[in-house]
């Protein structure tokens, strides 16, 4: 029960900080006329393209860094993983262009039945 308790207290004064800072004066104040409103509008525009500018500067190179990471983890185990299964690949090759040149025969073959049917179908449904 007093763990309990003193992490309680400690959130509290914790957040209390955070609130007494939440409560400053905004920096910005509201336009009294037509031409204020005009040029803070503006000057918002003119920020806009240097802070994506600066943001995207900054994800730049924090998903460089990611990749470099990642390359540098996981790069020895792909390449090692790659050439077991180019090798794989390349001793199965004749294989594979057997099955294809059959599968490719037989789909000839299936071919003229299929569009004859779909014809008919199609005859079918207009009369």
């Amino acid at each position: 029960m007093a763990k309990k308790l003193l992490i309680l207290g400690i959130l509290a004064g914790t957040l209390s900080g955070g609130f007494a800072f939440a409560q400053e004066a905004s920096p910005i104040s509201t336009p009294e006329t037509v031409e204020d409103a005009q040029g803070f509008i503006g000057d918002m525009i003119d920020g806009f393209p240097s802070a994506f500018r600066g943001a995207w500067q900054e994800a730049r190179g924090i998903f460089a860094g990611i990749w470099n990471w990642f390359k540098n983890i996981f790069g020895g185990i792909g390449r090692s993983i790659w050439s077991v299964l180019g090798n794989e690949v390349e001793k199965r090759k004749p294989e594979v262009q057997q099955e294809f040149q059959k599968e490719l025969q037989e789909m000839k073959q299936d071919v003229p039945v299929v569009t004859k049917s779909l014809w008919e179908r199609f005859k079918d449904l207009i009369y």
